[in-house]
């Protein structure tokens, strides 16, 4: 059994709401529809994990991306800590 972490799923139009789940690729990739994209965001040391075609795939916008004002993120998106984030097995 994987190692669970706890995080905060983004859910467009809805408040963030937290969550435990497995701390593995699949579960991630289950939880925002497709292939992931990572962003570790320092000084927070905060991981984002998001669906990498969320707009090729029309998905909702869901918020502004923190490294680019006039881009955005669509789809659901995970955040956790960037410690919990190391334990992954395989990184992107």
């Amino acid at each position: 059994m994987e190692h669970e972490i706890n995080i905060l799923v983004v859910e467009p139009g809805r408040p963030p709401r937290p969550a435990r789940v497995d701390n593995s690729l699949e579960t991630f990739s289950q939880l925002v529809g497709g292939e992931l994209a990572m962003g570790c965001f320092l000084p927070q040391r905060v991981m984002l994990i998001c669906n990498s075609e969320g707009k090729h795939m029309k998905l909702m916008p869901n918020r502004e991306n923190p490294m680019d004002s006039g881009d955005f993120i669509a789809g659901t998106f995970l955040l956790c800590g960037f410690e919990e984030s190391l334990r992954l097995r395989v990184f992107l």
